[in-house]
């Protein structure tokens, strides 16, 4: 079973392809009840290729264990906007991350 990110576009991001700014899709996955605040906060980028949305189980299990996880589909991936599958460079990736 596949387990999705609960909470998507929490932050408003945008990068910049060709001159035009583009989307980048982001995606939540809060620290559980049972603690107050997140002991911190994880960043997950995921591979060429492929989806932040493959982290869900991580963010699921680190949750229960008081963190907090979030990631966001690399420009041209996902549901972020730009050209499928273009990695113009890894700058640009990082600049967006």
């Amino acid at each position: 079973m596949k387990i999705s990110y609960p909470e998507q576009d929490f932050i408003e991001l945008f990068g910049e392809q060709d001159k035009k700014a583009i989307k980048i899709k982001t995606y939540r996955f809060k620290v559980s009840q049972e603690f107050k605040t997140p002991k911190a906060v994880i960043i997950f980028l995921h591979n060429i290729g492929m989806s932040g949305q493959v982290s869900g189980h991580f963010a699921e299990d680190m949750s229960k264990r008081g963190y907090e996880t979030v990631t966001m589909d690399l420009r041209g991936h996902g549901l972020s906007e730009g050209e499928k599958g273009y990695l113009d460079s890894y700058d640009n990736i990082l600049k967006d991350a």
